[in-house]
């Protein structure tokens, strides 16, 4: 084997992709930071089962090589300008569907991989099993399982990459062609051939992944895209024009299906929940997912059903004024909150009559009350009062009486009392000053 073959080793954080390096390694490492950044760089060299001495490099742990953090970033870039003769790819096994994701895109790149179910003793635990014979069978290439903590599987792992080279030595990166449906695939093949006529960055990267990247989107590969502009503008143009028409058309499609789902599970209480009300601009986006979608509309749902159901129990008469409340924010609390504000409204109203009422009465109480005293001021005292005369059988005038008294009260208490002498027709007139 020829000593210059490379050997990466690739994988997501906390799938022993680390503790594999260092147990194949040993101290016949060197660690270091890549340039300008501070992300670790760590190399060495493993004796293959045929004795031959090989490069190895740990590449930083990723979920993907979509360069959103500088570890994905320095991954990929590794894999484009090194170009390992194979990369071991660790994965935890009991997180399997999560951890393939960077597989796919590895295989998409066009890279020999070998796998490594790591942790298989872990999800033995869990009391999962994985057919490896039939995962490596549906994949094309070599799946071993391995134990790093205890270096269970990897002389085995060892001498099964060591054979994969042997078989790729000489060929060219395939990379893999997966279906992504009948609406994206007629997008990517027409943006792959703009891609591949223009020499998009076709020497690191094949045209379909670059394609693929620009979909994503990946900001490196906007930047990269946009350095060659001047050089290959009616194929960036074409490009991006399909990038549009693709989201535009996703974005509708999704809709539509968002619609479908709404009203299939809207029932009777659409005229309270309309669709509109229901569809958040974020729902046409890629990025958000049916199932978390349908999840919401269905809570939605559930949420007006139950609050009509309460308020339709409301023995109020501010009911009307709570469902509509409701119905503008479909909070039940702020329903509720509404009617407790009418009723602490109708009793401050309430209290405000009963008090407006009492004073008046008491006004009322007082001006009589004056009105009286004023009344017993003008009487003379009992004893100067004059003696009824008997009276006669015959019909004769009453006498008129003369009495003479002061009067002491204020200017407003006179009025009154003129007012009550003339009104029950008692003359009155000054008395001569002496």
């Amino acid at each position: 084997m020829d000593p210059q073959l490379t050997i990466a080793l690739a994988g997501n954080p906390n799938s022993g992709k680390t503790t594999a390096f260092n147990a194949l390694t040993g101290s016949h490492q060197h660690v270091g930071n890549y340039p300008g950044i501070t992300v670790e760089k760590k190399e060495g060299f493993i004796k293959m089962p045929s004795g031959r001495c090989v490069r190895f490099i740990d590449l930083p742990g990723t979920y993907s090589l979509t360069a959103y953090t500088q570890e994905e970033t320095v991954a990929r870039h590794v894999l484009a300008q090194e170009r390992p003769d194979v990369v071991i790819d660790v994965l935890n096994a009991g997180a399997l569907e999560r951890n393939l994701y960077l597989t796919i895109q590895l295989l998409e790149l066009g890279v020999p991989v070998v796998l490594a179910l790591n942790m298989m003793d872990e999800a033995a635990k869990q009391g999962m099993t994985i057919d490896i014979e039939r995962l490596s069978q549906r994949l094309g290439f070599p799946v071993m399982a391995t134990v790093a903590r205890t270096g269970e599987g990897l002389p085995e792992l060892l001498k099964a990459t060591e054979a994969y080279i042997e078989t790729k030595r000489g060929e060219p990166w395939e990379p893999l062609h997966i279906s992504y449906g009948p609406d994206l695939d007629p997008v990517l093949r027409d943006m792959e051939a703009a891609i591949a006529e223009a020499g998009l960055l076709a020497s690191e990267y094949p045209a379909r992944w670059v394609a693929l990247k620009l979909l994503e989107p990946d900001e490196l590969f906007g930047e990269q895209i946009k350095e060659l502009t001047g050089i290959v503008q009616g194929a960036i143009d074409k490009i991006d024009t399909q990038i549009k028409d693709y989201e535009s058309r996703q974005r509708e499609e999704k809709t539509a299906k968002i619609k479908e789902f709404y009203e299939a599970n809207i029932h009777d209480i659409g005229q309270y929940l309309p669709f509109d009300r229901v569809m958040k601009p974020q729902y046409a986006n890629a990025s958000t997912t049916m199932k978390s979608i349908k999840e919401e509309i269905l809570a939605l749902i559930q949420k007006v059903d139950e609050g009509l159901a309460i308020l339709n129990e409301v023995d109020s008469p501010y009911a009307g004024d709570m469902k509509q409340v409701f119905l503008q924010t479909y909070d039940i609390g702020a329903a509720m909150a509404k009617r407790n504000q009418l009723e602490a409204e109708a009793e401050n109203r309430r209290l405000y009559i009963e008090e407006q009422e009492r004073r008046k009465a008491e006004r009322e109480a007082a001006r009589k009350a004056e009105a009286d005293r004023v009344m017993q001021a003008g009487r003379a005292p009992e004893s100067e009062q004059p003696r009824e005369m008997p009276q006669k059988m015959e019909t004769v005038e009453e006498p008129v009486n003369v009495i003479d008294f002061r009067v002491y009260a204020t200017r407003e208490q006179l009025m009154k009392l003129k007012g009550f002498l003339k009104e029950n027709g008692i003359r009155f007139e000054p008395v001569p000053k002496q």
